[in-house]
């Protein structure tokens, strides 16, 4: 299932998921919390992953499976946000957004 935290908080006790949520959020939108977090996992029991989408649904950075920052795309602009260039945990080399918006970015662990 995907949508912005809104969509998804309002299916709370509504939906049973299986597999996974992907919360969707604007470039200018705060990354999600670790009591966001908290929340979606109590209600749903799955994997929570971010993407940052435009305005016209370009994707433009994405989180993976590793949960260690969001994977920019080419066409974002990441401006002075922190951005880590070592390989990635899930074995991708790409750029990625660390500490979206000053939220602290989850362990694998954490899930």
């Amino acid at each position: 299932m995907a949508g912005t935290l809104a969509q998804i908080e309002s299916l709370a006790g509504v939906v049973k998921l299986t597999h996974a949520l992907v919360l969707l959020r604007s470039e200018s939108e705060p990354g999600l919390t670790e009591a966001g977090h908290d929340r979606l996992w109590r209600a749903f029991r799955v994997p929570v992953f971010e993407q940052i989408i435009a305005s016209d649904g370009r994707l433009l950075a994405w989180e993976c499976e590793a949960h260690t920052g969001l994977h920019i795309e080419s066409h974002f602009s990441a401006g002075d946000r922190e951005i880590d260039r070592t390989p990635c945990g899930c074995g991708r080399s790409t750029p990625r957004l660390m500490n979206p918006a000053g939220v602290r970015v989850r362990g694998a662990s954490t899930g």
